[in-house]
């Protein structure tokens, strides 16, 4: 039988909890943000029922999922850093065209799609959620502030170098493209993916120090400088999935103690994100909480392999254009916010609810759309960056045709 430390050597195994976290994550991004353009704050209801108070709160958890997202993302990215490194087949160039493959085949299609929505909904409404006015109604939308023009060529280019919420000498913060503000999670993941093996390396080759380690560890030390702090701070999110992996990779744990260990872990992971919700806090002591309590959880029930093939097949093709879901749903629901309810927001209703549930409907589909025209060819775009890129970089096929990419 096959060791756990072995089941563990490949991090892009498939474990379903693993598709269910990913796909629940982006659809708990997409209904907070559906939910802001069409009922009003739960402070404004005029009926808070426990129905009324269990949707607003289920509805609330957006940024509860992007901490789920950082966790698995380092699960799987960062864990299959380390293996590559355990095993002496790191390769530089591998890897960054299996990451910018990964991110350009679905980032640059959302950026332009981001734009024709955005340019539709000021053509037929002239709203001001899309010159900053709404912000305070609606939060994730643009801002009045900052020097940058969120629709410029410029702005576009900095979100496809992963650079938004940063910080430039003389030109000041760059913003996220157009109304598209959930981007600014994706420059934090793009940094991560840089930052870790710059830094693992030269740990790695501690007693026998090189010339390139230590170009390395000051690289990644500058850009840490660099960066914003918050985003650097987050980063330990991010760790929190390389340390479930080693945990995982090394440590052999029975199925019972994980499956007693989760009954544990599940009211401990609610009751931390009831914690953050009831509070209203986005602080990173109460990511810290979200993200310990998930990895608890995560860790026991990655070794609960058994399920349904119909639930691991469900789970599957939603995780499978969960990335896309991110990257494409708010500047349709910022159109159709103002297209249709003129950016009127309502009281809750049967009437509310199903608009609600149909626009969900149709951002699913939207995004499922796009998916099968970009991002389900992500290894097809990579092969094709090797083979652009052969001629000058030691590549290896292999590497490139791994998956589980988060």
């Amino acid at each position: 039988m096959q060791s756990m430390k072995q089941k563990f050597q490949n991090v892009s195994a498939d474990y379903w909890w693993l598709d269910v976290a990913r796909a629940t994550a982006a659809f708990a991004v997409m209904a907070e943000h559906v939910r802001a353009f069409i009922f009003v704050d739960f402070g404004e209801t005029s009926n808070q029922n426990w129905a009324c108070k269990l949707f607003y709160f289920v509805t609330g958890l957006g940024h509860q999922a992007v901490v789920v997202f950082f966790v698995l993302s380092g699960f799987l990215v960062g864990g299959q850093v380390y293996a590559l490194c355990s095993e002496r087949r790191w390769s530089w160039s591998d890897y960054a065209i299996k990451r910018i493959g990964r991110l350009w085949t679905v980032l640059i299609p959302a950026l332009i799609l981001t734009a024709l929505w955005d340019r539709l909904g000021m053509a037929l409404t002239h709203s001001g959620l899309y010159t900053g006015m709404l912000n305070g109604v609606y939060h994730s939308t643009p801002t009045q502030e900052g020097t940058v023009d969120i629709y410029s060529p410029f702005s576009f280019l900095m979100n496809c170098l992963f650079v938004q919420t940063v910080q430039l000498p003389i030109v000041g913060t760059i913003p996220t493209f157009g109304t598209n503000g959930p981007l600014w999670s994706l420059a934090n993941e793009a940094w991560y993916y840089l930052l870790f093996p710059l830094i693992l390396l030269p740990l790695r080759s501690f007693r026998t120090p090189t010339a390139s380690a230590a170009i390395m560890l000051t690289l990644g030390l500058l850009i840490c400088v660099v960066l914003p702090q918050t985003m650097v701070l987050s980063g330990s999110l991010w760790l929190m999935g390389v340390a479930l992996f080693l945990f995982n990779r090394y440590v052999n744990v029975s199925r019972r103690a994980c499956a007693i260990t989760a009954l544990i872990a599940v009211p401990l992971f609610v009751g931390c994100l009831w914690r953050a919700r009831t509070l209203g806090s986005t602080s990173l002591e109460s990511d810290l909480s979200v993200g310990i309590s998930f990895s608890i959880l995560l860790g026991c029930l990655i070794r609960i392999e058994s399920a349904p093939k119909f639930t691991a097949a469900l789970s599957k093709k939603f995780a499978d254009f969960s990335y896309t879901l991110y990257l494409t749903h708010f500047p349709l629901a910022a159109a159709l916010a103002c297209i249709v309810l003129n950016n009127q927001r309502l009281q809750p209703s049967l009437f509310a609810d199903g608009i609600f549930c149909l626009a969900t409907i149709l951002l699913v589909v939207y995004a499922y759309v796009v998916y099968l025209l970009f991002e389900r060819n992500t290894k097809n775009v990579q092969l094709a960056m090797k083979r652009r890129f052969s001629a000058w970089l030691p590549l290896s096929v292999g590497a490139l045709k791994a998956g589980g990419e988060p």
